[in-house]
Order: structure tokens, then sequence, then C-alpha cells
């Protein structure tokens, strides 16, 4: 069937549409434009000039269908408003990032050689989910260093107490300083993290403890936050 082509300057619209319109376009002055559709499958498709389905309501839905595509926002600093009928900071999901970073464990001028360095990590507004796995093959001069160093984004300068948000060694083999437990905290206003050890059944926790030796290997996990989305 061939398209009725309107070559006017525009096509005024003052009437509404109605339920059961096989399809409708309408006009109110409270709702501005209205698109209304019928069918079988969906009630309005919005097709590209590839004829590939973009954006659908199935028929009788209230739901929104992006069957193509991404959301992108036109405009830096926008995002996605989560349970509530306006913009608030709060409620907005405006920052999502996820990548790669490489752990370290030497902040001088003697390093250590690797068997492998990896580390990846997911970002949510302010919050920031780090993971690695990091082993030496010799330690050098670096085994004097006590932190982990290149966390991929800056601890808030204002984060609350360390033991609070304690990461999670996961796994750990071959360390210097054997230990029941180990966890880690992040360093205040910065990238760095100390690792913590539990020395015995007692509870007794030693602070940023110097646990790498030849061989030693530690994968660990954090959560902290940063001081801005």
């Amino acid at each position: 069937m061939a398209l009725t082509k309107i070559n006017s300057a525009g096509l005024n619209i003052n009437a509404d549409t109605a339920s059961g319109d096989d399809a409708a376009v309408g006009y109110t002055a409270a709702e501005g434009l209205i698109l209304t559709g019928q069918g079988s499958t969906d009630d309005v498709t919005i097709k590209n000039d590839a004829d590939t389905t973009v954006i659908n309501v199935a028929t009788g839905s209230s739901d929104v269908e992006v069957s193509a595509g991404d959301l992108i926002f036109g405009t830096a600093g926008k995002g996605v408003c989560l349970g509530v009928t306006s913009n608030t900071d709060a409620n907005t999901l405006d920052d999502y990032e996820e990548g790669t970073w490489t752990p370290t464990i030497q902040d001088g001028a003697s390093s250590p050689t690797y068997t492998h360095q990896f580390g990846k990590y997911t970002k949510i507004g302010n919050m920031v989910m780090a993971f690695c796995s990091i082993r030496i093959n010799a330690k050098n001069d670096g085994g004097a260093d006590k932190k982990i160093h290149g966390f991929p984004f800056t601890n808030e300068t204002d984060a609350p107490d360390a033991y609070s948000i304690p990461g999670y060694a996961g796994y750990y083999s071959s360390l210097a300083d054997t230990k029941i437990t180990y966890a880690s905290y992040i360093v205040d206003n910065g990238t760095s993290c100390y690792i913590i050890g539990q020395e015995d059944d007692s509870g007794t926790v030693d602070n940023a403890i110097n646990i790498w030796g030849d061989d030693a290997r530690i994968d660990l996990m954090h959560i902290y936050w940063v001081t801005t989305a």
C-alpha cells in the first residue's frame, strides 16, 4: 500500500483518540500529542529506516520495551531516576562503569617480579567493588611495603573507621606472615590498602603486616566509597 504524503506546512490535530482505535493520532490540551494503536502483538511500534523495531508497547500493556539499541542520554551527567517522579540526586543512577586495574605491592624504587597481576572493578554511583589477584615470583626489596597499590578510584576523604569496611581475602598462599585469617582496608583518601591478619584464636589482630615473601599470592575483594559519583 502506498503511503500518503503530507506536503503542507504541518498537520494540525485537534481531536482526542479513543480506546479501540486501530491507529490514531490525537491531541488534548492536557496530554499534548497522543499516539494510539491496537494490534495483535503490539499497540504501538516505532521502527527505524531499516524497518527494525526500536521501541514497542505490547498489546494491552503499559510497559515500554526497547527492542533494539541502547538508552543514551544526549547530555552528560543525566541518569535514570528510580522510585521517584522527579530528579533527586539520591535516587538518580547517573554513573556506572566496569574495567580492569593493575595491582602492585611496591611504592618505591625496587620492584618485585610478578607471576601475575590482575584486577577488575565495577563502579555504581559512589560505590566501588574492586577485585584483585596478585602473585609475586621474588619480592626483592618490595617485601618491605605492606600495602597493595593501584585501586581504580580514591577512597573518600571522610571514610568510616577502617575496620567497618574491611576487604575480604578469599585466597592466599605462601605468605611470609602466617595468620589464621586475613582482611584489608583502604587508606583514607587513597588508592592503597593495608593487609590485616588475625594472629590466633585469641582474636589478636595485626595491623599493616608484611605478608610478602617469594611466591606469595593473595586474592581479595574490596567494597568502598568515593567522594563523588
